[in-house]
């Protein structure tokens, strides 16, 4: 049957005949719809009604006009779009018939539809408008949110990261789950609002400690490498920089075995922010590290990484410089060893020799234990009656002591300097003045004189050197008589 109608239809005067029945067919239609409209014309029973479905012949003969019947359109009424039975410049197009403003009243496009400028066939087909394949070709880029906003189409979940960005920048339109992230437009320092743990990546539990956004360090391309910015880092640097510590992904420098001593000072006492990429260079600063003896770095033979450090002389460099004690205890200057040094007292007691000499606590000179070793004249220096000296108090002559002003060091010897008592008596250079000591009655600290006895020549006032020669003040006996000094006595 088929083939018959087909043959018919490529038979010029037949298809003429067929199109020219359709036509009046259809002029026929019109008048029975307005018959049907108007209460006065008699309507026709329903079982007498022709049916103005396309048939075979109507659906084959489509193909020729660039409209084929498919799908719905195959069971659509022929009056549907052939208004009142005119074929010419029926619309070939969805949107010819499927909107409000065209001639034909058929379904059309709801005010809930996904707004486009697409034609119709790009997503539905001619079988239903509800199995709908959208294409997203020819939707302009940062529009997605017109339709996906959770009434027209899927809108973001209630766990979406936090973006005022176009769904685009990281979705495609394949399927949401393959997401590019596009960190394009993201506020700088709100990294946190998203990489918190829940919705993105958070800092690992073993991150360098800081209260700084992540982009302060990191790229929005990956996690590393990501080199360090340590700016508005003013202190707190043994956080990370201490010894033994170790961070994700980070090495961070720590001091060197041969660090210099600190003590309990912090990095930032020396390094400053400038010198955080490089630790060499380092200004040093005394201030920190008071409580620190000088000579726990500035000790003969030591050295330290980074350090040109003055260390205390060696015997060869300078055999006049203490080989002990803290620098301190002269040195009170921290940028050179060559001013501030501490000098004896103005009343310290008179000496050349080395502090150490009987200073031998370092860090104090009180207390100083006094050495005479090397001393073998000056005595009076500091033993003369009346002198004192910073933190001394020397033995000085007592009052009852023989008269003299002969050097200490005539009768006392080096060896008695601890102990003045039993000084041989040395009369070298007295030649007169022999009563001041020996006349009757005298006596002194610590000395037995030999006195005139009571039997003695009477001698008026002759002095002794009138007999007695300094031969023999060690011994009176043997005297030569001399009668000149008493020629007044009787």
């Amino acid at each position: 049957m088929k083939t018959i109608i087909s043959r018919l239809l490529h038979t010029p005067s037949l298809r003429l005949l067929a199109v020219s029945a359709a036509l009046v067919l259809g002029t026929a239609l019109t008048f029975a719809t307005a018959a049907a409209q108007d209460p006065s014309t008699p309507v026709a029973p329903a079982q007498n009604r022709v049916s103005t479905l396309p048939g075979p012949e109507a659906v084959a003969e489509h193909w020729t006009t660039g409209f084929p019947l498919t799908g719905a359109h195959e069971r659509t009424r022929c009056e549907s779009c052939h208004v009142r039975g005119e074929f010419k410049n029926t619309p070939k197009t969805c949107v010819g018939c499927h909107t409000a403003s065209a001639r034909i009243s058929t379904v059309v496009i709801t005010s809930s539809h996904v707004p486009t400028t697409q034609q119709c066939s790009v997503c539905h087909n001619t079988l239903s408008f509800a199995s709908a394949q959208f294409d997203h070709s020819g939707i302009a880029p940062g529009t997605c949110a017109t339709c996906h906003n959770g009434t027209n189409a899927t809108g973001k979940p209630a766990g979406h990261l936090v973006t005022t960005a176009s769904c685009d920048s990281c979705h495609n339109t394949f399927t949401w789950v393959t997401v590019r992230f596009d960190h394009v437009g993201v506020t700088p320092g709100s990294c946190a609002t998203c990489h918190n743990g829940a919705r993105a990546t958070a800092q690992p539990g073993s991150h360098i400690p800081t209260n700084l956004a992540c982009d302060t360090c990191h790229s929005t391309r990956a996690w590393n490498p990501a080199p360090m910015n340590h700016t508005g880092i003013a202190n707190g640097c043994s956080n990370c920089h201490a010894s033994g510590l170790s961070f994700a992904g980070v090495a961070p420098v720590a001091p060197p075995g041969a660090h210099i001593p600190f003590g309990t000072a912090t990095c930032e006492s020396c390094h400053s922010a400038a010198s955080f990429a490089s630790f060499a260079g380092t200004q040093m600063n005394h201030a920190p590290v008071a409580g620190v003896p000088c000579a726990t770095c500035h000790e003969t033979g030591r050295s330290f990484t980074g350090v040109t450090i003055v260390t205390r002389p060696t015997p060869a460099q300078d055999p006049s410089h203490p080989t002990s004690g803290d620098c301190g205890s002269c040195h009170t200057s921290t940028t050179s060893f060559r001013t501030g040094v501490a000098t004896q007292p103005a009343n310290h007691i008179p000496t050349s020799q080395p502090c150490t000499l009987c200073h031998t606590t370092p860090g104090t000179y009180a207390g100083g234990t006094m050495n005479h070793a090397g001393i073998s004249s000056g005595c009076a220096a500091c033993h003369s009656s009346g002198l004192s000296f910073a933190g001394v108090v020397p033995v000085t002559p007592p009052a009852t002591h023989i008269p003299t002003s002969q050097p200490c060091e005539l009768c006392h010897a080096a060896g008695k300097f601890n102990n003045f008592a039993g000084g041989t008596m040395s009369h070298a250079g007295i030649a007169s003045g022999c009563a001041s000591c020996h006349a009757v009655g005298k006596s002194f600290f610590g000395v037995t004189v030999v006195t005139p006895p009571g039997a003695h020549v009477p001698v008026g006032t002759a002095a002794c050197e009138s007999c007695h020669a300094v031969a023999n003040f060690t011994g009176f006996g043997g005297t030569q008589m001399n009668h000149a000094p008493v020629a007044g006595v009787p």
